[in-house]
């Protein structure tokens, strides 16, 4: 069975995730983290902002 690997990298974040086998890993970790390193000099990244809530209008009640 082939063993899926999975890399995941958010500025926003500060996130970098590299998942597979040992051996993959080992052999991308480094050049991966150096490239990141290189990007993060040439960007500009925004923090994360949340929206606020949308607020949920009542309907008028209904005077019997």
């Amino acid at each position: 069975m082939t063993e899926k690997a999975k890399f995941r990298y958010s500025a926003q974040d500060g996130v970098l995730e590299l998942e597979g086998s040992e051996e993959f890993v080992t052999k991308h970790f480094e050049s991966l983290t150096d490239i990141v390193r290189v990007m993060a000099r040439h960007l500009t990244v925004e923090p994360k902002v949340e929206a606020p809530p949308i607020p949920t209008e009542q309907p008028p009640a209904i005077a019997m």
